[in-house]
């Protein structure tokens, strides 16, 4: 096969442009502003860029009939075993239900080595998942992805149940494993995915989204759980993330549960609040797994949101260390074990807990320029800051403290009285630190942020499609090279992508990120496959902007359309972004 480029033999696309460290912005949002420029950036570096030190020809094909043959070509981007008959299909579920059955559950309190490796088991299921089955222009995880319409809303409903689940997982698992990327893009998008899934007008959540977008107005009982369960736990960080829930609780009590003969209904029908009886009410997978975990968790987070004790029952046969038991996937502080012994001789224990108790969100709201997840933050990463009454005109408008007490003056982009777009300033060192922003009045509004090495993020030319920011850089069989643009613009002046085409050449990207310059090691993922990182670092043109060198793109994605992008630095997860292939 032929090499590509090493890391040494790359040279970084470079536009001598300055524009965006030097001029102020014209427009309050930045990151549409930054979208603008990156677009007219793009163009000229596909006009103008540098040639990069690319390998070229075509990926040799051919593979066996065998399946491990095939996936072993695959692998070395040969093949594509996806047609095999004896591949599988694949299917969400294969990597939720092995993360909501047993690992994210058991991982904390396995002994080493087991813990680290199902907590890296998790952390590639995470990404499997965001690299195959979500959609960033839908903010949804498919439940299969074997051909393009698999995950095109237009032509595939799909219900909320499995998003909700698939984002409650990665939190935790984000949580656990300390990839706090995850975790806070968990959190953002499960904040959508409950703003998108309420129902206003009888105070409900719907059921999913049915083929041409239209929302599924009919409940399901498992949906619904999900849905609570995700707003009560987003709730324990941010405290207006339950205001669904006296609603949905209301009418769950009111249409789901059978008044006269007990138990719950499968589903309920929109407008007339009717029962589906096509199911028995009581059954396995029902009652004694989603049914029982609404419960639970509905407990749970109803106690920590009123700041009340937390009561749950065991069955050990001997008093544990109370530092190994939880209030199921919570972290919550033991106050009180009481054991009771039967007539039979058997053990259990009443334990008392307490979580500590819901935050407001802060008068500053910080996020990452490129993925709007709220940190942590790479130095010398671009964020935005969103207030009120801050200062509007001066450079010197934010400084930020780190964990060693150092004060740096943050360089800024923009200024105005609703936001602050600026630079974690170079030396801040990692760890808790605090922003702060000067007020109209004099006064600084402070917040508490998190410095990290690496926080990457990618930037998107269309939010409406998750359109990552990138070129290609296409390497034929002479070596010969050119630069081409992911978008186009479409008859309204609309960015829209651009199709790749994966058959003539060799097909690299280039990817441009924040928060990843600093990082010792970067994967990248391209619809769930590996592809080799060349390069990343500072592009050097624009302050906080960062350039990441990805390929070859295998060419059995073609005729795939649309595929996401997966960067992860240091163990922290990036934003998942699309880019369509012909």
């Amino acid at each position: 096969m032929p090499q590509g480029p090493t890391s040494e033999s790359i040279l970084k696309l470079k536009v001598e442009d300055r524009t965006l460290a030097t001029s102020p912005f014209p427009s309050k949002i930045f990151h549409i502003f930054l979208c603008s420029i990156l677009i007219g950036f793009l163009a000229l570096l596909s006009a103008h860029g540098r040639q990069l030190s690319f390998a070229g020809g075509n990926a040799a094909g051919g593979a066996d009939a065998d399946v491990r043959a095939c996936r072993e070509a695959e692998a070395h981007q040969e093949e594509d075993c996806r047609s095999h008959p004896e591949y599988g299909i694949a299917q969400l579920v294969a990597d939720l239900d092995q993360m909501n059955t047993y690992l994210v559950l058991l991982a904390p309190i396995l002994p080493e080595p087991a813990q680290t490796e199902w907590k890296q088991t998790l952390t590639t299921l995470s990404r499997s998942m965001l690299a195959t089955f979500y959609s960033p222009r839908d903010n949804l995880l498919f439940t299969q992805a074997d051909k393009p319409q698999d995950r095109d809303i237009a032509l595939t409903g799909v219900d909320y149940g499995h998003t909700s689940k698939g984002l409650w997982m990665m939190r935790w698992t984000g949580l656990m494993t300390g990839d706090y990327s995850l975790a806070n893009f968990a959190e953002m998008s499960g904040r959508k995915h409950l703003e998108r899934a309420y129902l206003a007008d009888d105070g409900s959540w719907a059921g999913g989204v049915l083929p041409g977008g239209i929302t599924d107005k009919n409940k399901n009982w498992w949906v619904y759980a999900e849905l609570d369960q995700l707003s009560g736990t987003l709730a324990l960080s941010d405290v207006a993330a339950a205001r669904y829930l006296p609603q949905t609780s209301a009418y769950w009590f009111q249409y789901f549960v059978d008044h006269q003969y007990g138990e719950v209904w499968n589903g309920v029908n929109y407008g007339t609040n009717t029962p589906q009886r096509d199911f028995p009410k009581s059954w396995q997978w029902k009652s004694a797994y989603h049914d029982f975990e609404h419960v639970l968790v509905g407990y749970i987070t109803a106690q920590a949101l009123r700041s009340q004790p937390i009561k749950l029952h065991y069955a050990f046969q001997k008093d544990p260390d109370p530092g190994t038991i939880h209030p199921y996937y919570f972290s919550g502080t033991v106050d009180a074990m009481v054991t009771t012994t039967d007539a039979a001789g058997l053990r259990y224990q009443t334990v008392t807990f307490h979580i500590p108790p819901p935050v407001t969100a802060p008068a500053l709201t910080i996020s990452s320029a490129a993925s709007f997840v709220n940190g942590p933050f790479a130095v010398e990463s671009i964020v935005t800051v969103f207030g009120t009454n801050l200062a509007a005109g001066t450079a010197q408008a934010v400084s930020v403290t780190d964990s060693k007490g150092t004060e740096r003056s943050a360089p800024t982009f923009y200024t105005s009285a609703a936001q602050v777009n600026l630079e974690i300033p170079p030396g801040t060192q990692a760890g808790a630190a605090i922003v702060s922003v000067h007020a109209q009045d004099g006064t600084s509004i402070k917040t508490q942020v998190a410095i990290a090495g690496s926080s990457p993020a990618i930037f998107q030319l269309s939010s409406n499609t998750a359109l990552a920011a990138a070129n290609v850089v296409r390497v034929r069989a002479d070596a010969t090279q050119s630069v081409e643009p992911v978008y186009q613009l479409n008859a309204a002046n609309n960015v829209v992508p651009l199709p790749i085409d994966l058959s003539v050449g060799n097909v690299y990207l280039s990817l441009f990120c924040t928060g990843i310059r600093n990082a010792k090691s970067v994967s990248a993922l391209v619809a769930g496959r590996s592809v080799p990182v060349l390069y990343y670092g500072s592009q050097s043109a624009y302050p906080g902007v960062d350039q990441v060198n990805i390929g070859p793109i295998p060419s059995s994605l073609a005729g795939s359309r649309r595929v996401n992008i997966v960067l992860a630095a240091d163990g922290q997860t990036a934003n998942p972004v699309e880019l369509e292939v012909k």
